[in-house]
């Protein structure tokens, strides 16, 4: 049970976004007020239920917060709407995937002697509400972060909020998980899901030690790129960021401390003892710093493409899920238990979702499988995928996916851009973990507004990119018979003749 605290955080977080917006940019005021909501208020289970409006938890707030005191501070000028068709459809999609699931779900399901009642036309406005405070990261992060300079600045603020969330990471390895008890009354998940080995796996504010890998996973990819592209600027300086915390031990090449960062944020990955993260944050890296950025995001469009297809791959049986579960026995038979488990629910669970395969059966659990008697769950879900496409069907599947994943396809089309003052350097590295996010909620649920925030700004950049192509073509124009322009220079003396 969340103690008085708890509560305490979550009323008086819109006061604190208040100061974030009266003494900082605005871009600047909603990238830390998004961050350290996700990270430092309490999870879940403190929460608002109101009548007739969805739970507000700590993802909530952040995110009305954040929007109201934009609005407030600079108005309604400031907000923006993609131009690109495709993803405002995807947007309204989203937002209304709740309204066709209700109609199409009047009726009861039944488990025996469990009897789950049908979905009413009252819900919609709270379920609608939901979707669209959910989509708000991404809304505003198209609208606010438009320049070069902030693809840098959502890089910095991940970093230094990795620094500080370590201190805390490494005292839950060494004690245990129990900041979260001590602050806010209570423990968030399973205790034994946190005890790996000897030792324990930390979780720290947010809803599961797969949430703190994945971050520690951004914080990594943040810092190797940040080390990968030296001409790196932010829009104003970060007081904490590593360059000047530690430059009287980088004055050569201030640079080099990333590479440092990047090389700590991993084992601080590794002590955290969650091998997914584990995986994917020595890939990512690896990919980072060894291959070019054509590669990455050729990469980062393959993996989406293999996440969107993978609903169709897994009900025909053209995944390698027996392939899978083998290699991960051949390491350790938990392992390959643990995923064999995995594979079955969602086999369960895709035959549950495939009765109604397009709008979904709704929340509740109603997308789930019950014990006639007891009424306990037959099937877990973990995933983020399967969790989507029960509830709100393919509509809501394509959707929720297509706006993660679609500026990891446009990042692809313009792959053979090179120019820094065209597309960002930061471009594959974002694409990179936009993509592993969506690996990751294939077996996890770890969608954050982390990943609707990245996944706005890098479309606001991308969708940019046409027009910076003929900008950079009229100041440099292509000779009329090919061969090369040279430059002129009124300020050169000396005779000049026509030859």
């Amino acid at each position: 049970m969340p103690n008085i605290f708890a509560f305490l955080v979550l009323y008086s977080w819109p006061l604190l976004v208040f100061f974030m917006y009266s003494r900082l940019p605005v871009q600047r005021a909603f990238i830390w007020s998004i961050l350290l909501g996700y990270l430092f208020m309490p999870p879940a289970s403190a929460a608002f239920d109101l009548p007739g409006l969805p739970e507000f938890s700590k993802i909530e707030i952040a995110a009305v917060s954040s929007f109201v005191m934009a609005l407030a501070f600079h108005g309604f000028s400031i907000l923006k709407l993609p131009k690109n068709p495709v993803i405002l459809l995807l947007g309204f999609a989203y937002i209304t995937s709740p309204i066709f699931t209700v109609l199409t779900n009047p009726d009861d399901v039944v488990f025996g002697r469990i009897v789950l009642s049908g979905l009413n036309y009252i819900e919609i406005p709270a379920l609608v509400i939901a979707q669209t405070i959910s989509l708000i990261p991404f809304l505003m992060a198209y609208s606010l972060l438009s320049k070069f300079d902030h693809l840098s600045d959502i890089l910095m603020a991940i970093v230094i909020g990795l620094m500080a969330y370590s201190i805390l990471i490494l005292f839950e390895v060494r004690i245990s998980p129990q900041l979260n008890i001590w602050t806010y009354g209570f423990f968030q998940h399973s205790f034994l899901q946190m005890i790996r080995g000897s030792g324990f796996r930390p979780i720290v504010f947010l809803y599961h030690a797969l949430w703190v890998g994945f971050f520690t996973v951004m914080g990594v990819v943040a810092a190797v790129a940040l080390f990968k592209n030296s001409t790196h600027k932010t829009s104003s300086p970060f007081i904490f960021a590593p360059e000047y915390m530690f430059r009287r031990f980088f004055k050569h090449d201030p640079r080099i401390v990333y590479l440092f960062m990047g090389l700590f944020f991993l084992f601080v990955l590794i002590v955290s003892k969650s091998v997914g993260p584990i995986l994917i944050g020595f890939s990512l890296s690896g990919m980072l710093l060894l291959s070019k950025p054509k590669l990455q995001v050729i990469s980062a469009f393959a993996i989406a493409l293999i996440v969107l297809s993978y609903p169709v791959l897994r009900e025909y049986e053209l995944f390698p899920a027996e392939l899978l579960v083998g290699a991960a026995e051949s390491a350790s038979a938990d392992r390959g238990g643990s995923l064999a488990f995995r594979f079955l629910n969602e086999d369960i669970l895709l035959d549950r979702a495939s009765e109604r395969r397009w709008f979904g059966w709704g929340a509740g659990a109603r997308h789930l499988i019950l014990d006639p008697i007891s009424g306990r769950l037959l099937a877990i879900p973990d995933g983020q995928w399967i969790i989507t496409l029960g509830i709100y069907g393919v509509f809501g599947f394509v959707s929720e996916m297509g706006l993660i994943l679609a500026p990891a396809i446009a990042a692809f089309r313009w792959r053979n851009v090179t120019d820094p003052k065209v597309i960002s350097p930061y471009v594959p590295a974002f694409a990179m973990l936009l993509a592993a996010n969506a690996v990751d909620m294939l077996p996890n649920a770890t969608l954050t507004p982390l990943t609707f925030l990245m996944a706005g700004a890098i479309w606001r950049h991308l969708e940019g990119v046409p027009e910076r192509l003929k900008t950079a073509e009229r100041a440099n124009p292509s000779p009329l018979f090919g061969g090369t322009v040279l430059p002129y220079d009124p300020t050169s003396s000396g005779k000049r003749t026509i030859l």
